[in-house]
């Protein structure tokens, strides 16, 4: 299941390449000229947390589930994304944990759960489909 995983990753990664690089590009151009009297790199900066927050991580844990990219599928995987952040975040600061390390924990959590969310679900289709091969297996011999 993980080499299934990694290879539906790895191919709409290497499908989707030059649209992920041209909406970076995108953000770096849209904060150097809407902030243009801030210096280039913290321009650079900022956009580039940006986009690994809120595009670059969804689209990696969309990339574990669905093995082609569909627009409206992915506004609403991110959109779903935003509010596990959120609500993982405030929970996390609820336990005590300081709002400092956030932007470093909740990532990583929300990955590993998209990770292990895949496999279980990966499986569970495998079982279900081995269940019905056998069960047309099983009609076709009587």
């Amino acid at each position: 299941m993980h080499n299934k995983l990694i290879s539906r990753v790895t191919g709409l990664w290497k499908s989707n390449w030059i649209m992920v690089f041209s909406v970076y590009a995108f953000f770096v151009v849209l904060f150097a000229v809407t902030f243009y009297k801030t210096s280039f790199f913290l321009n650079f900066l900022y956009s580039t947390r940006i986009y690994f927050f809120f595009v670059l991580l969804p689209l990696l844990a969309y990339s574990m589930f669905f093995s082609e990219m569909k627009f409206p599928r992915f506004i609403a995987f991110a959109a779903a994304y935003f509010a596990a952040t959120i609500i993982l975040s405030y929970y996390l600061a609820l336990f005590g944990l300081n709002v400092k390390y956030h932007a470093f924990v909740v990532p990583i959590l929300l990955l590993i759960i998209s990770y292990v969310t895949a496999i279980i679900t990966g499986r569970k289709k495998e079982v279900s489909a081995d269940s019905e091969d056998n069960k047309n297996s099983e009609s076709t011999n009587k």
